[in-house]
């Protein structure tokens, strides 16, 4: 399970970058992809919270250069 939850958190970080870096309804179909892969993967609320935080941590050094914040 750890391995695909890796590489799950890994799309979940370059789906957020892109949905950073395009327009916002460009991210639309990746994050529906995302959720279905989590949910086939049974991943819980609060995994996905720590997937999220730390891909916002990864992705912070980006942000601060555009300006941008994610929550």
């Amino acid at each position: 399970m750890k391995q695909k939850t890796a590489g799950f958190t890994r799309r979940y970080i370059s789906g957020l970058r892109r949905y950073l870096q395009e327009a916002v309804s460009a991210g639309l179909p990746t994050a529906l992809r995302l959720g279905r892969q989590a949910v086939a993967l049974g991943l819980g609320t609060l995994e996905l919270a720590r997937i999220h935080e730390g891909a916002s941590t990864a992705l912070a050094p980006m942000l601060s250069r555009s300006g941008r914040r994610v929550a």
